[in-house]
């Protein structure tokens, strides 16, 4: 048994599919419409047939509820891993990336192994989903 889809509630599909992909590098896998529905899905480039994760549009009051409690209480819907954190970071920082935790805003990658421990940052798609970033290796 695989894991081929999981879903991360959106706001406003068009913002987020800008963000998981120029910002965050997904590549758009699959984009159909069926009146006001949208089955919008993206993929890491660097496993294409892998694992989907699905850009759900929160426009029923229990996925809107659900999306902005995991928010505020600082709780990230997805967690991405790179082999270079530090790097895609830094790499991605500009006007359409915020980072939700002030405390990660500030060069937290300067002790991240003093401590045996990596700090990660969260970074805010535009569409009201927090991800974490972690490192693979």
């Amino acid at each position: 048994m695989k894991i081929k889809v999981t879903s991360i509630y959106v706001d406003d599909q068009a913002k987020a599919l800008n963000f998981y992909t120029d910002v965050l590098g997904f590549a758009k896998k699959s984009d159909f419409s069926n009146g006001a529905y949208r089955w919008l899905t993206v993929a890491s480039p660097e496993e294409p047939n892998g694992t989907e994760l699905q850009l759900a549009l929160n426009n029923n009051p229990a996925a809107k509820a659900y999306q902005q409690a995991m928010f505020q209480q600082n709780q990230p819907a997805a967690m991405f891993f790179t082999d270079d954190v530090k790097g895609d970071y830094e790499r991605d920082q500009g006007p359409r990336r915020r980072v939700h935790d002030a405390a990660h805003r500030r060069a937290w990658f300067d002790d991240c192994h003093a401590e045996g421990h990596l700090r990660q940052p969260h970074p805010a798609d535009p569409a009201g989903a927090l991800v974490k970033l972690g490192t693979s290796s």
